[in-house]
């Protein structure tokens, strides 16, 4: 299976119409727009950055840069700003029209996948004191303790171990070699949400899931936020210490080293082979290069360049370029 391709995801054209028909407020579905998505199905979401055929994605502005990068696109459904021109786009796609289109993207998930239908049944019993959603996947070698649950579509690689009261998925791919603490949660719904004037915040659906590369470790009490579109990604050899967070749409390079209670908030890039120290807070949507080294507490407000030691709040640069890896010291 696709890592960015989920089967609970898939929807109708005509699962669309109607859910669009109970939010007629935030998107109208005009007659030729119904009979385009009358032949249409869909895998599930997908992102204006990296649009993928047959998914659904929206854009929140139609300029003419944003929509060329939705060129060549067939058979999806893009939502697009009130009177924004789609061009070609229209002829291989049903485009439809929204006020605001993250917000009616919002709705409109929402309507098609209520959090019962993302989360799964947990009617399944695979060993003594588990739950889960019968589409799992459990590879050779795998050891589930007691009171974990596991989620729709999620998969479990080879050799891993999942310890007691751990909450995997949904739409969570862990790798080989994995360790899971007690407790931990991966895949829970991230703090997303989006936003129209004075109308109430709506979260977002975050459908994107987890994937843990092999060998990574997530301690107890962990906590790995689901991605709302593509999925947030633990690379091989991440160790991510207990009561710690990472949020939706982050990406942790191979061989990162996150402490105790240290929190990377949601859609920002961490290297590879970096240490945050323990208590580090990393701001939403920064970008730390590879090899960097975080003191304890350290704050971390704005992007980090490679190999740099940074401390204090707001972070700043010690002036060591030498990785943690490579120091006499060892690890700070």
């Amino acid at each position: 299976m696709d890592p960015l391709v989920w089967p609970s995801l898939a929807f109708t054209g005509a699962a669309a119409v109607g859910a669009a028909a109970r939010i007629p407020e935030d998107l109208e579905v005009p007659a030729p727009a119904r009979d385009v998505l009358a032949g249409l199905s869909f895998l599930g979401p997908s992102t204006a950055a990296e649009p993928r055929d047959g998914t659904v994605l929206f854009l929140q502005s139609a300029a003419p840069e944003a929509l060329a990068r939705l060129g060549g696109l067939r058979g999806c459904l893009v939502l697009l700003p009130a009177g924004a021109v789609p061009g070609p786009l229209a002829r291989e796609n049903a485009v439809l029209f929204a006020r605001n289109p993250k917000y009616a993207y919002a709705r409109l998930m929402t309507e098609l996948f209520p959090l019962v239908l993302q989360r799964g049944t947990f009617s399944a019993e695979p060993l003594p004191g588990v739950r889960a959603d019968p589409g799992f996947v459990l590879e050779d070698g795998v050891t589930i303790e007691p009171f974990v649950t596991i989620g729709r579509d999620s998969v479990i690689g080879r050799g891993t171990h999942v310890m007691r009261g751990a909450s995997i998925g949904p739409r969570v791919r862990i790798g080989e070699g994995c360790l899971i603490g007690e407790d931990a949660v991966v895949g829970e719904p991230g703090f997303g949400f989006a936003f129209d004037g004075d109308r109430p915040p709506i979260r977002l659906p975050h459908l994107g899931g987890v994937l843990v590369g092999d060998r990574a470790e997530i301690g107890s009490h962990a906590t790995v936020s689901s991605g709302t579109i593509d999925p947030t990604v633990l690379g091989p050899d991440v160790k991510v210490n207990n009561h710690a967070h990472v949020g939706h749409n982050c990406r942790i390079g191979r061989g990162t080293l996150i402490g105790i209670g240290a929190s990377v908030s949601g859609s920002s890039r961490i290297g590879e082979r970096c240490w945050l120290s323990p208590g580090v807070l990393v701001r939403n949507k920064v970008t730390v290069g590879d090899g960097v080294t975080a003191g304890m507490g350290a704050v971390v407000v704005k992007d980090v360049a490679a190999n740099q030691t940074v401390v204090g709040l707001p972070a700043k640069p010690t002036g060591n370029e030498v990785p943690w890896y490579e120091s006499e010291k060892g690890t700070p």
